[in-house]
């Protein structure tokens, strides 16, 4: 209980905390396989050469665990565990409070019981509300109140290490306009499907310069159908949308984007098939007055998605330290 909270010297290193409410919504992937080994073991495993405890692997697992049972429900969760890697979580997890540990991070008692109170699961008529908050830890999260409360004191720590490592980053003005023209230009090109085989693509391409060195004047599209060539239109699209008849393809994508007016492309694969596009029929740019309403939005959510990749890389290079040596089945 809260109560309980304020009277100090709680339980050390019991791991991170609902990330839904705490840091953005990571989920680790990484080293360490699950080891499968006949001889006696007295520990769950081990990160950076130091051995982990069953307790203490156990506490980590039940705090990744309710973080979901929170987000999902109860009901939703029990569908969806086998698909989580709670396992797998739990020792990265485990990874992550090491690193705060050795860089010393603290979390008062107050800032501990501030979070609580803030959370909406727990409230009442906007407020806190004990009874609530016993009733959900005891039959829903099955989870004692001062093991739950050091998962958030925990949690608070990650956040405060994803705030020092993620503090130097930041969006200048040239790349909020570049990623926003990336995400809102259009674009309308004439292509053809030349063949599903490689090297019969590039010989058609190979035919078409050739006879456009002959015949300066005639178009791309022109020369194509002349050889038999099916030409088809794309309907205007975005980078990052399913283009209609090709489907999800970046490198058609890119390659329309990138394309060079009155000239034609190289042969582009995607999807298991090879194509020439011809020309562009339409471009459409951004809207500028949209931009400028649009704009401090859409930078806070490039310098969250910046963040979280820094994070996630920084995360990445830890569990290579780590080592994980795991000798829990799943």
């Amino acid at each position: 209980m809260l109560k309980q909270l304020r009277n100090k010297k709680t339980a050390k290193r019991i791991l991170w905390t609902l990330a839904i409410i705490i840091i953005p919504p990571f989920v680790f992937w990484g080293a360490g396989g699950l080891l499968k080994e006949k001889k006696e073991i007295n520990y769950a495993g081990k990160i950076f050469g130091r051995k982990i405890g069953f307790a203490e692997y156990r506490n980590s697992y039940l705090a990744v665990r309710n973080q979901w049972v929170l987000r999902y429900g109860e009901e939703n969760f029990e569908k969806l565990e086998k698909y989580l890697g709670l396992s797998q979580q739990a020792w990265e997890r485990l990874i992550l409070l090491y690193e705060t540990d050795k860089r010393r991070l603290k979390i008062k008692d107050s800032e501990v019981i501030s979070t609580i109170e803030k959370m909406p699961i727990f409230q009442k008529n906007n407020l806190f509300d004990q009874k609530v908050y016993d009733y959900i830890l005891r039959y829903i999260l099955r989870t004692p109140a001062r093991l739950f409360e050091e998962n958030i004191r925990d949690g608070l720590k990650i956040s405060k290490l994803y705030e020092e490592v993620t503090a130097e980053i930041n969006v200048s003005d040239q790349e909020l306009e570049t990623e926003y023209k990336k995400e809102n230009e259009q674009v309308k090109v004439e292509y053809a499907l030349v063949s599903s085989a490689k090297e019969k693509a590039y010989e058609i391409l190979a035919q078409i310069k050739a006879s456009r060195a002959k015949s300066p004047k005639e178009s791309f599209a022109g020369l194509a159908k002349s050889m038999g060539l099916e030409i088809k239109q794309t309907p205007l699209f975005k980078r990052n949308d399913p283009i209609e008849g090709i489907g999800k393809a970046d490198e058609f994508a890119n390659a329309a984007f990138g394309f060079l007016e009155n000239n034609i492309s190289e042969v582009i694969e995607a999807n298991k098939n090879f194509y020439i596009i011809l020309g562009v029929k339409q471009f459409v740019g951004i809207d500028k007055e949209k931009f400028a309403k649009e704009r401090q939005d859409f930078k806070d959510t490039l310098l969250t998605r910046k963040k979280e990749e820094t994070f996630m890389k920084f995360m990445q290079e830890l569990q290579t330290k780590a080592k994980i040596t795991s000798y829990i089945n799943n």
